[in-house]
């Protein structure tokens, strides 16, 4: 039980620290924090233009995560979760109030972290 709340509050400290820090935090459980440490990806050197992907995603506006570390959510018809995400905290507090209402979000694909869909908001408005 003692392992899983160390994975747990890694896994959710992870986005905000290094890998230094990280392993600072974790000296206890050193094995832990080096399973846990993320490995840097390796860029290729072609060099490859994208262009964001555009979506409008319809559902049910929900909360998802833990106290430590909630997060709004929205599914889509296929039941794809996609966690929303916004520069705008302000926006984020304020869309807590439209819990549990249909919403349509448009807005930019963003890559899938710890395999959770991310959109970030450019438009919002209930349905």
């Amino acid at each position: 039980m003692k392992k899983n709340l160390y994975l747990h509050q890694l896994f959710c400290l992870l986005p905000a620290l290094t890998v230094s820090t990280l392993l600072t935090a974790c000296v206890e459980h050193p094995a832990q924090a080096i399973a846990a440490t993320p490995v840097a990806a390796t860029q290729s050197s072609a060099k490859t233009d994208t262009v964001a992907e555009q979506l409008t995603i319809s559902g049910m506006l929900t909360l998802k995560g833990s106290d430590v570390k909630l997060w709004l959510a929205v599914s889509d018809a296929n039941g794809k979760v996609w966690r929303l995400e916004s520069d705008d905290k302000t926006r984020l507090v304020q869309l807590r109030e439209w819990q549990n209402r249909n919403v349509k979000v448009q807005g930019t694909k963003l890559p899938a972290f710890l395999n959770i869909n991310r959109l970030q908001i450019s438009n919002i408005n209930l349905e």
